[in-house]
């Protein structure tokens, strides 16, 4: 979600400067609640890949770099297929109306934005929280559950 709030909000002051004048209204609001769910279904697209990769024995670096290069393609298609759906009415190709173009324009530049960043951003996140984990069950003794039992 933040990610896409940013993505609108760079757009809309953006679209201000170089094209014309577009509200941040309540329709907008609606296209940004509208975002969280397409946001979060690229997230979890890649986080269910990881998973079901490391219950098949991978070790997350390589589970990670799997799920990049299988599922991006599907991510980056879906969000483009839906931004290229949402241009004609954001900027009112064949009719303009006030009141769905700053929807449509929160919702595509929102998901732009957050796409590229979520492509980034979830692999990188699971790889540093992976060696956090790591290095914190390492510093207190914990032992895998496929090590043996957790000795105190």
């Amino acid at each position: 979600m933040p990610f896409g709030a940013i993505g609108v909000i760079l757009s809309f002051y953006l679209h201000d400067i170089f094209w014309k004048p577009m509200p941040l209204s309540f329709f907008s609001t609606m296209g940004m609640v509208a975002l969280t769910g397409v946001v979060v279904n690229s997230s979890l697209v890649l986080l269910v890949f990881v998973q079901r990769a490391r219950e098949k024995g991978l070790e997350i670096k390589a589970a990670i770099m799997l799920a990049g290069r299988r599922r991006f393609r599907a991510v980056l298609l879906t969000a483009a297929t839906t931004v290229m759906g949402l241009l004609p009415t954001a900027y009112g190709w064949g009719g303009l109306d006030h009141f769905v173009s700053p929807m449509a324009l929160a919702l595509s530049s929102g998901l732009t934005f957050a796409t590229v960043v979520t492509l980034f951003t979830i692999p990188a996140t699971l790889a540093v929280g992976h060696d956090v984990r790591w290095f914190i069950k390492r510093l207190f003794g914990i032992k895998n559950k496929e090590e043996g039992v957790i000795i105190d």
